[in-house]
């Protein structure tokens, strides 16, 4: 069975898990078919295999993976911290941060850690 993990992932949280990951190259399990692995200065998680999103030592890397489903919407959310909001407005994805202002969210889109 998967450890599902539920918290915001910071890239010192990454460094912990992947301590406990028995092997490396094929990720440590963090969720129904989603992975976290390491590449060389920053982690980065898959969902399907589409990476959905890049955890940098002070920023994070959003992607919708090629889906903008209500699963890639759902772990963006369970893994950014509690103030970045991914949401849904008449189809469209924003992302609304501690400010309450909502921009138009685009794959690739750099958040950086402090607001």
């Amino acid at each position: 069975m998967t450890n599902t993990v539920r918290f915001p992932l910071y890239y010192n949280t990454c460094k912990d898990l992947m301590h406990s990951c028995r092997d490396p190259s094929v990720g440590k399990p963090i969720g129904n078919n989603t992975r976290l692995y390491h590449d060389d200065d920053h982690y980065y998680v898959e969902l399907h295999g589409n990476r959905i999103m890049e955890i940098h030592p002070r920023c994070w890397v959003l992607y919708d993976g090629g889906w903008q489903s209500v699963t890639t919407k759902m772990r963006l959310n369970r893994y950014t911290p509690y103030s970045i909001v991914v949401r849904q407005i008449q189809g469209g994805w924003y992302i609304r941060r501690h400010d309450n202002k909502d921009k138009e969210f685009f794959s690739g889109m750099t958040i950086p850690c402090c607001p």
